[in-house]
């Protein structure tokens, strides 16, 4: 449903039109996001900011020096929550975690880590291990807000219930509030979890990979991507992953079947595989 200010969707090809001059002036490349998708982000963020045509958004750009920011981190917003889909975590937690103990050091990638839940989901798992001090978790995205939530390690407490039903089907023994310091507005991840996280800009489509790792996970932006730059990502986790290094995507991900003589499956429900 659209207000009488935006008279009509965008249209793809609009749209293409528009970042291909974001890209020109800024370098910033969406060419890479469903067309889809971006068309009813670019029409929700016009009716949130009150524009009326593209005039009027070229206006915002050129004389705001910020808006461009604003733009880019509201097109790229993930949806994210302390873990989500349990299941997969009590997955990664007894066919992955568990196995690293002999293993003298380790190296993750969350690429895609919007505001950093998925970070310190996985830090809490392995601080219940006792492997956090032996795991380093690269924790990257595009969307520089988000970048700047995940640093901070605050959340709203409205959160709360969501997170202690998800952290209680996991480990049912122990309150998630060990974890965390909680006051009236918000909750704060307590700061020995965030010690071998590193948050990163990285641009998945346009910039090269990160370095060698055991373990990639990317949950909340593949969906998002067309299938030629899916393609491009996954190959790029390839070469990141070390041997039988391991890759867990989004619940909603499916792997290409052209992929299958590069990754196995560990377990095709919760999208873990393993590099082949």
């Amino acid at each position: 449903m659209f207000n009488n200010n935006f008279p009509h969707p965008i249209t793809p090809t609009e749209l293409q039109e528009i970042h291909y001059a974001i890209a020109i002036r800024y370098g910033i490349n969406f060419s890479g996001y469903e067309s889809g998708m971006l068309c009813r982000q670019f029409d929700r963020f016009m009716i949130r900011h009150h524009l009326k045509n593209t005039a009027e958004f070229w206006t915002k750009i050129i004389t705001q020096n910020d808006f461009i920011s604003t733009y880019i981190n509201e097109m790229t917003v993930g949806f994210t929550e302390m873990f989500r889909n349990p299941e997969m975590w009590q997955k990664l937690k007894t066919d992955i975690i568990s196995l690293w103990h002999h293993i003298q050091h380790i190296d993750v990638w969350i690429a895609g880590c919007s505001s950093g839940e998925e970070a310190y989901s996985l830090a809490i798992l392995l601080e219940e291990e006792r492997l956090l001090g032996k795991v380093n978790i690269k924790a990257t995205d595009i969307n520089k807000t988000s970048l700047n939530t995940a640093k901070l390690g605050i959340y709203p407490q409205s959160n709360i219930q969501t997170i202690i039903k998800n952290y209680a089907s996991i480990n049912p023994k122990r309150d998630i509030l060990s974890f965390c310091h909680q006051n009236t507005n918000e909750l704060k991840m307590h700061s020995q979890l965030s010690k071998n996280i590193k948050f990163e800009y990285h641009n998945l489509l346009n910039q090269s990979t990160m370095g060698y790792f055991d373990l990639i996970l990317c949950r909340n932006v593949m969906i998002y991507f067309d299938d030629i730059f899916k393609m491009k990502v996954l190959h790029n986790f390839y070469n990141s992953l070390r041997a039988d290094g391991k890759l867990i995507m989004g619940y909603y991900d499916i792997l290409p079947t052209q992929m299958n003589n590069f990754f196995a499956p560990i377990n095709s429900n919760m999208r873990i595989y393993k590099k082949i």
